[in-house]
């Protein structure tokens, strides 16, 4: 019977352990399906991670306020804001991504703190308005108003104070100006319109009041305590000395007539040279300049080395005259030249010449005044010896109105172009009577005879240097020639030769005479005595100006009435010519 119970009750055993094993595998697996979805939803995305550049810079939680769309607009009002305290565009450098992630909850940033992040990590390119000049970059300035204003100061340059300019403006295709920066269309801008504000003349009116002013405050600083109120009567005779003394001005004035001066000028057309203009572009804000800074550069000079081709009456000092530069400069850029008074037309050197950031094309009508030297007539006198002449005719100089179009860069003229030629006074011919009979004994001395107007030369007066400086030989004598009177001295030199002042003085005549002297100097010493230089290639000093002995004045030519390279130097004491030999040999 033990044995029964004993296999009883291992049967009634074994199924109760059974039952709990069925009981423990739903229960174990319900745990861990419970665990994973737990898990599951543990990962799923429920925060935006903003990104700069690829680079995480906030997260923020997921919920219906906080949307892609808001972070965009948080994005955008912080954009805003930037360029309200720049007070112009911007363009931010990084680019900026919205990423939909699983995160932390202490990951997480308010909004205000995102705006925060957002202004401070950001990085930006400020707006600015470039000027280009041919298509180059030449300066950028806060906006588009700023430039106009720096150009029409850079047109106004060359016109006088208070003279108007208006710019247009004229939109052209995209043009790529800086590799790093988007296409942007470029504005092309030039001159349309000027007005030349001349400087107002003051009327007598005017002047009278301005001394009146001026009577009363001497008055009033001599004497505080007792004014005097000055007289009509004083007025008046004030102003008739200064319209006295004006007059007398004038007077001088008018026996000067500079042929490279015009008396007077219009300006026809302004342009600026070449190609500029404008565009919008976007950089970095230190690079912003300063009006002031734009102007002065675009008004200053390069240095370029240009190739120019010899003309007539070119030699290397006047080419290096024209361009601002010295003779050493240009014999130092062009090895080839041996000798600079045997170069040949034609014939092309290097010059360093300045060439202008902006430059400034105009044409202009300009009048000038040239003196006709009038022409002298010798007849021959056998009652009078060889070395004397009189004056039976007093000539005198003509007056001719030259009125020509000037073209001109940056206010040098380029070429000119004769419009129309006016004789305002004819010259009238002097007439010298020169004696043909030899004289037994020449004179050592100046002397006149009884006749006021007869002259005999001296050989004494060695007061006036050698015009050439002793370089050339005399080709033709004072005296007569070929059935007429040769009343100077020709010395023949190479083309270029320098022509020195024979003794100081003030140029009173500088230009081209068509009487047959061609390219002309006259010099007054003040003493009577004037000397004259013709024919010359180029004339190296102007009307008025003060010159001293020995100073570099024309060189060596051919131009008017003559057959080769010369000088032809006449000395004239009172307006009557003297022997030039006596006076430099």
């Amino acid at each position: 019977m033990e044995n029964n119970d004993i296999i009883t009750e291992e049967l009634e055993a074994t199924p109760k352990k059974k039952k709990i094993k069925w009981i423990l595998v739903p229960l174990t697996l319900g745990i861990i399906g419970g665990a994973v979805g737990l898990y599951k939803e543990s990962l799923k995305p429920n925060s935006w991670q903003v990104t700069l550049d690829g680079e995480p810079v906030a997260i923020v939680q997921t919920t219906e306020e906080m949307t892609e769309d808001t972070i965009e607009e948080i994005l955008a009002g912080v954009i805003e804001q930037l360029e309200e305290d720049e007070g112009r565009s911007i363009q931010v450098k990084e680019t900026m991504n919205i990423e939909f992630i699983n995160a932390k909850k202490d990951t997480w940033i308010e909004i205000d703190t995102l705006q925060e992040i957002l202004q401070t990590s950001l990085t930006y390119l400020v707006e600015g308005y470039e000027i280009l000049v041919d298509g180059e970059p030449k300066g950028t300035v806060d906006n588009e108003e700023i430039a106009i204003g720096i150009l029409e100061t850079v047109a106004k340059s060359i016109l006088p104070d208070e003279s108007i300019v208006e710019l247009a403006q004229t939109d052209a295709i995209p043009v790529m100006t800086r590799a790093s920066l988007a296409e942007s269309p470029i504005t092309t801008i030039q001159v349309v319109d000027f007005v030349v504000k001349e400087p107002e003349e003051t009327t007598e009116d005017e002047e009278l009041e301005a001394l009146n002013e001026l009577l009363e405050e001497i008055i009033s600083s001599e004497d505080e305590t007792e004014v005097i109120e000055p007289t009509e009567e004083v007025i008046t005779e004030e102003a008739k000395e200064t319209e006295v003394d004006e007059e007398l001005a004038e007077e001088e004035e008018e026996d000067e007539i500079d042929a490279d001066t015009p008396i007077s000028q219009e300006m026809e057309t302004l342009l600026f040279d070449g190609e500029v203009a404008g565009r919008i572009v976007y950089i970095e804000k230190e690079e912003i300049q300063d009006s002031q800074e734009v102007t002065e550069f675009l008004l200053s000079n390069t240095e370029e080395v240009i190739e120019y081709t010899l003309e007539s009456g070119d030699t290397i000092w006047g080419v290096a005259l024209m361009y601002n530069t010295t003779m050493e400069e240009i014999i130092a850029l062009n090895p080839q030249i041996v000798d600079e008074t045997k170069m040949q037309i034609g014939e092309g050197i290097q010059v360093s010449a300045p060439s202008p950031v902006l430059g400034l094309k105009t044409t202009e009508i300009a009048t000038f005044n040239e003196k006709l030297v009038r022409e002298i007539e010798y007849v021959e006198n056998d009652e009078m010896y060889d070395d004397e002449e009189e004056i039976v005719q007093e000539g005198n100089d003509g007056l001719k109105e030259i009125i020509v179009r000037l073209e001109k860069l940056n206010n040098i003229e380029i070429d000119r172009e004769v419009v129309e030629e006016n004789i305002l006074i004819e010259p009238t011919t002097t007439i010298i009577e020169f004696g043909t009979l030899e004289r037994p004994e020449p004179e050592p001395e100046v002397s006149v005879s009884t006749s006021s107007n007869t002259i005999v030369s001296s050989s004494s007066s060695k007061q006036f240097m050698h015009p050439l400086n002793w370089a050339g030989s005399i080709s033709s004598t004072y005296g007569p020639r070929w059935g007429t009177f040769h009343g100077g001295l020709d010395i023949a030199a190479p083309y270029g030769t320098p022509i020195y002042a024979a003794d100081a003085g003030t140029v009173t005549y500088s230009g081209y005479n068509s009487g047959g002297y061609g390219n002309m100097v006259i010099i007054d010493h003040g003493n009577g005595y004037e000397t004259y230089y013709a024919h010359n290639s180029k004339n190296q000093v102007q009307v008025g100006q003060k010159v001293s002995k020995g100073q570099y004045i024309a060189d060596v030519g051919s131009t008017g009435y003559s057959t080769g390279n010369h000088l032809h130097f006449e000395v004239r004491y009172n307006g009557n010519r003297m022997n030039p030999y006596s006076f430099i040999y």
